[in-house]
């Protein structure tokens, strides 16, 4: 690694980001296991490295630090967070399956059953949020008198939006 041969040679090391994909790939890797994980983390300590955030919880293609371990001669040392985070979701990295507000109502029907969802954004461009539409706001919806024939007619109330290093159980 290019930081430990710096770091050699007398030079001020200069911190890396790259995915953890690569990361993987540079111990001869494709996938990310426990063995796997284990000889990672002897190679990293070897070589009084770290990865920040840690690359055993961050999503598969997210970014991460590498850099020198100045603890690593300490004998406490801090916890691993064991959280699970949205991040680690392939989907929390991709534009999500949505509506528009002015889509018929058949449209939205269709798409959550074809895609096994409960609910669905509303969007208006690819990072607006106007609501979400769900089978229970359908149901909510359709036994009040009519009222139209696009989704904006049946979306629910306030939404949250949950970043990728939320906890997932909090989600």
């Amino acid at each position: 690694m290019r930081m430990k041969q710096d770091l050699d040679k007398g030079a001020k090391p200069v911190g890396e980001t790259v995915t953890v994909r690569e990361l993987i790939n540079w111990f001869g890797f494709s996938r990310r296991g426990t063995q796997v994980i284990s000889q990672i983390r002897v190679k990293l300590s070897e070589l009084d490295l770290r990865t920040v955030p840690d690359f055993e919880r961050e999503y598969i293609d997210g970014s991460i630090g590498i850099e020198l371990d100045m603890e690593a001669t300490d004998v406490q040392t801090e916890p691993i967070d064991p959280t699970v985070r949205i991040g680690v979701l392939p989907t929390a990295h991709r534009r999500p399956v949505s509506v528009r507000p002015n889509d018929p109502i058949a449209k939205a029907k269709t798409t959550m059953l074809i895609e096994d969802f409960s609910q669905l954004p509303v969007m208006v461009s690819e990072r607006e949020v106007k609501g979400m539409i769900s089978w229970r706001s359908i149901g909510t919806a359709s036994t009040r008198e009519p009222g139209g024939d696009e989704v904006r007619h049946y979306m629910e109330g306030p939404h949250r939006e949950i970043g990728v290093r939320a906890p997932f159980f909090e989600a």
